[in-house]
C-alpha cells in the first residue's frame, strides 16, 4: 500500500500467475441496479453481485475528541478495518497464514483472526507492539464472550 493524503494505492503481486488465490465472490458489490434483468429468459447478472471496480471507497479512521472512529487507536496512520477485511477475504482462504511485516496498529491481525486466518506479524516499535497486543487481547476476550453467549442457546 502507498498512502497519500486521502488515497492509498494497493498493488497485487503474485509469485505464480497460474496458482494464487482471488476470491471474487467474497468482494462482489451487492448493489446491482437491475438484479432481475434477463436476457433470453435467463437472469443476466450474477446474483452475488457485480464485479468490484478498481476504486474502493471506505470511511477514514478519524480522530478527535468528538468525532473519533470507534476502531481508532493511538497509531497515527491506521488503516480502516473494512479495507483490510476486503483484501484478506479476496486474497486468502480460511486457515491460510496472513503475513503483516509492519503491524502498526494491528488491524491486519484483528481482521485475519476474525476471518479465521492465522497471523504472523512484525513491528519494531514497542509502543505499537503494545497497541497490537491490547487489540488482540480485546478481540480474543470479546470472541470468548460471544461464544459463551451463543452456547446458552
Amino acid at each position: 500500500m502507498y498512502r497519500t493524503h486521502d488515497n492509498d494505492l494497493g498493488l497485487l503481486y503474485v509469485k505464480n500467475q497460474d496458482k494464487y488465490t482471488f476470491n471474487l465472490d467474497e468482494v462482489r458489490d451487492p448493489n446491482v441496479k437491475y438484479p432481475n434483468q434477463k436476457k433470453n429468459g435467463k437472469i443476466k447478472v450474477n446474483l452475488k453481485g457485480k464485479n468490484p471496480t478498481d476504486v474502493w471507497q471506505f470511511p477514514k479512521v478519524t480522530s478527535g475528541k468528538n468525532r473519533a472512529s470507534k476502531e481508532r487507536t493511538p497509531h497515527p496512520a491506521q488503516f480502516p478495518v473494512a479495507v483490510v477485511d476486503r483484501i484478506i477475504k479476496s486474497a486468502s482462504k480460511v486457515n491460510d497464514i496472513v503475513l503483516d511485516p509492519f503491524m502498526g496498529s494491528g488491524t491486519t491481525a484483528i481482521v485475519a483472526l476474525g476471518l479465521q486466518r492465522q497471523v504472523i506479524g512484525f513491528e519494531i516499535r514497542a509502543d505499537y507492539c503494545e497497541i497490537v497486543a491490547n487489540r488482540i487481547d480485546d478481540f480474543l476476550r470479546n470472541q470468548e464472550l460471544t461464544e459463551a453467549q451463543l452456547s446458552l442457546f
